[in-house]
């Protein structure tokens, strides 16, 4: 039980550390470049210093219905909510840092 425990976290590591690296791609690219990439980004910000900040955020919601799960005739149902947010802040029109963060940050987000 241990061995596939400590399996499982090491797919969640290298999915994450996948994601991660594909998202330092951009650093040193345009600004063009990352929105052609990316497509237009979901937020933006523009610091003090004037550094923006392009937010893309993927955001899924399951519901999950437990039939087996009953309080007084009541189905219970939940929702999983997994989510990805990546930053890439832009000086000059170059991507000069992107990061990551959130539970769903797999290779093929």
């Amino acid at each position: 039980m241990r061995k596939l425990a400590l399996l499982g976290a090491l797919c969640l590591v290298s999915c994450a550390h996948i994601h991660q690296k594909r998202l330092q791609d951009f650093v040193g690219k345009s600004e063009p470049d990352l929105v052609s990439a990316k497509g237009i980004p979901n937020r933006t910000a523009t610091m003090m210093n004037g550094v923006v900040v392009y937010e893309y955020a993927d955001v899924k919601t399951d519901q999950l219905e437990m039939s087996n799960s009953t309080f007084r005739g009541v189905k219970h149902h939940f929702s999983d909510v997994r989510t990805c947010i990546d930053r890439c802040f832009i000086t000059n029109g170059v991507v000069t840092r992107a990061d990551s963060e959130g539970n769903n940050c797999g290779p093929y987000n």
